[in-house]
């Protein structure tokens, strides 16, 4: 499997306003941080976790405004990110994963990009196809990407491994599968293996669950 999530997730993302309308009429409530998939009836229980998710997010309890920088990171990894990084480990137990993050930030990612705050959701497509919205005049670097993202993808579509052996256009990466780390490729302004995506976030979310979920 070759598998992974934008940088910010949240960004863009369609529900994105929704989730801003609904904090402000709700005054930030945090009850309403906990997904269903906790199946929380206990009020008292339900209260204990969004003011957990609450803290961490948004920083104070007692806040009822908030400001994309909270809001967008945990629409991020309340929708993709915790899930994508489960299912990887989950599935590395049968078969090789290859999971990436990509954090490459231009306007072939978004044309109409108004931010700085990451990628957003499905920005990583823009570099494999070419849409009716793609600028028709890529800088050196969005090409240089275009191209990495293309041999990466082709190279696991033939071989079931996105860097079967040295290449100078990959800057001679080997990128490691998942193991008894969370490997991962980071896919910026330059190709860098690292190591457990969002530590600290997804340690949180399986922390919650594992206590809580009923």
């Amino acid at each position: 499997m070759l598998m992974g999530y934008n940088s910010m997730e949240g960004v863009d993302f369609p529900l994105q306003v929704a989730f801003s309308t609904y904090f402000t009429i709700t005054q930030l409530a945090s009850e309403g941080l906990v997904p269903k998939s906790f199946n929380i009836t206990d009020p008292v229980l339900l209260k204990e976790v969004g003011d957990v998710l609450k803290a961490y997010y948004f920083g104070d309890l007692s806040a009822v405004t908030f400001t994309d920088y909270q809001a967008i990171p945990y629409i991020g990894d309340l929708y993709f990110v915790i899930d994508a990084i489960q299912t990887a480990q989950i599935a590395s137990r049968f078969t090789k994963v290859f999971f990436y993050v990509f954090s490459f930030m231009s306007q072939l990612g978004n044309p109409l990009r108004p931010y700085n705050l990451g990628v957003g959701h499905a920005e990583d497509v823009n570099y494999l196809f070419t849409r009716i919205s793609s600028p028709p005049i890529l800088s050196d670097a969005e090409q240089e990407t275009r191209l990495r993202m293309i041999r990466l993808w082709t190279n696991f579509a033939k071989t079931g491994n996105p860097t079967p052996n040295n290449d100078p256009l990959l800057q001679n990466v080997r990128w490691p599968m998942i193991d008894e780390n969370l490997n991962y490729l980071d896919i910026g302004d330059d190709l860098v293996p690292k190591v457990n995506p969002r530590e600290a976030e997804y340690n949180l979310w399986m922390a919650l669950y594992a206590a809580y979920k009923n």
